[in-house]
């Protein structure tokens, strides 16, 4: 494709979506909720890690969980009322350490410094890191992360967006689902 009938093509685009770009200035402030349709297929896509309260479950996001029947998430959420569910620490002891290779020495330089100021200011210790897998080292590291939000006072795991959603979905008798099941 020549660059100016790239150029068309886009100014095309913009002049197509320029009523939905009006339309998003107005809509309510809050995190992204993305809504993907096909027919009358209807997907809610909300993307979205910390927050210090509730102010993020906007009306917008409550309506959308009404309408959902299934709640996926990138990883698991046992339902608490489970009878056989393991404590999370004991989770965490379940994970298959490396004992062959050290996570620090695959990380790049930079990164291994992020990991280890995050895990010396969460009081993770580099030896509960060190010979985890990346998956599993940043499980860890979330662990230690929200033991120390707790311990400051800013909230438990059990106000992450995700908990609050997974509580919300298992109160109204949806489906809780996750893309990895364990």
């Amino acid at each position: 494709m020549n660059i100016r009938r790239r150029d068309i093509l886009i100014g095309a685009g913009w002049i197509a979506a320029a009523p939905s770009i009006k339309a998003l200035a107005v809509l309510p402030a809050g995190p992204p909720l993305w809504v993907a349709t096909r027919g009358a297929s209807k997907v809610y896509i909300f993307g979205f890690a910390d927050a210090k309260d509730r102010s993020w479950l906007t009306p917008t996001l409550e309506r959308a969980l009404r309408e959902s029947r299934q709640i996926w998430f990138e990883t698991p959420h046992p339902n608490p009322a489970a009878d056989d569910l393991p404590p999370r620490s004991k989770l965490l002891d379940m994970f298959e350490r490396d004992d062959n290779h050290s996570l620090f020495d695959v990380l790049p330089a930079a990164l291994s410094e992020r990991v280890l100021t995050a895990a010396k200011k969460y009081g993770v210790a580099r030896d509960a890191l060190e010979h985890q897998r990346p998956w599993h080292a940043y499980s860890v590291l979330n662990q230690g992360y929200w033991s120390y939000r707790a311990k400051k006072g800013l909230g438990d795991e059990g106000e992450s967006p995700d908990n609050v959603i997974a509580q919300m979905a298992w109160k109204s008798h949806k489906q809780v689902l996750a893309e990895f099941p364990t």
